[in-house]
C-alpha cells in the first residue's frame, strides 16, 4: 500500500505470484507513505514498517527582490544588498555569491530559508553577485548574474591653459581643462569661467577627457 501526505490510499496492489517488488510510476512531487503486508495459507500475516519518501522532480524558481541593485548600476557606497524570492518546499540551501575583478569575495550559504544579505566594507571597483538554491535531491537554480560599480571617489580635474596668470596679457581667450574618473565614467563636466565680476561662460559636457572653450 502507498498513501499520500494526507494519510489518503493512492495505490494497493496484491499479488499472489513470487514477484516481491512493485513500481509505482505517474507520481506527483510530494511526501508519501508505504508497506507492505504478506499472508500465509493459513492465515498468519505481517507487515514490514511504514516508510515515507519525498519526491520532488521540481527544479527550485529564485529571482531578485525588492532593494537589490539592478544590473549595470553605478553607486557611491560600500555595500551590496542583495534579496531574493524562492520557491521551494524542499530547500536544502541558498547561497550568496559575490565576485570582484580578482576572484571571490565572499560565498555564505544558509541551510535555513534566509532571503537576504548585505556585504559590507567593500572597497571601490567592479563587483558581480548571485544566487544559487538548492533543494533536498540536489535539484539547482541560480539567478542571473548581475554586474555593479561602486564608486566613492570624486572624479579628477585639472586646468590645462590658461596656467596661473600666463593668459593674464594675452588676446587669446581659450580654455582648457581635463576631466577623468577610474571607475564610472564622467556623466558630465563643466567648465566654468568668470571676469572679474561675473560668470561670463558656462560649458557642459558628457565626455570625458579634454574640455576646451
Amino acid at each position: 500500500d502507498i498513501y499520500d501526505s494526507s494519510n489518503s490510499l493512492e495505490n494497493s496492489f496484491a499479488n499472489l505470484s513470487s514477484e516481491f517488488y512493485l513500481n509505482y510510476s505517474g507520481l506527483a512531487d510530494g511526501i508519501y507513505y508505504f508497506n507492505a503486508t504478506a499472508y500465509d495459507l493459513a492465515g498468519n500475516k505481517n507487515s514490514t514498517e511504514t516508510r515515507n519518501i519525498t519526491l520532488d522532480t521540481t527544479t527550485p524558481l529564485v529571482d531578485y527582490g525588492i532593494g537589490t541593485l539592478t544590473n549595470g548600476v553605478n553607486a557611491s557606497q560600500t555595500h551590496v544588498y542583495v534579496n531574493v524570492s524562492v520557491t521551494e518546499i524542499n530547500e536544502a540551501n541558498i547561497t550568496f555569491r559575490l565576485y570582484n575583478s580578482t576572484g571571490v569575495v565572499n560565498t555564505t550559504t544558509y541551510i535555513t530559508s534566509v532571503r537576504d544579505i548585505n556585504f559590507t566594507g567593500l572597497v571601490d571597483g567592479t563587483y558581480t553577485y548571485n544566487v544559487t538554491v538548492t533543494d533536498k535531491v540536489n535539484l539547482q537554480n541560480t539567478t542571473l548574474t548581475r554586474r555593479i560599480i561602486l564608486d566613492r571617489t570624486a572624479p579628477n580635474a585639472s586646468l590645462l591653459s590658461p596656467t596661473n596668470n600666463s593668459y593674464v596679457n594675452s588676446s587669446s581667450n581659450n580654455f582648457t581643462a581635463n576631466i577623468s574618473d577610474n571607475l564610472s565614467g564622467i556623466i558630465n563636466a563643466t567648465l566654468n569661467i568668470y571676469n572679474s565680476t561675473s560668470l561670463v561662460n558656462q560649458t557642459t559636457t558628457s565626455l570625458t577627457g579634454v574640455l576646451t572653450n
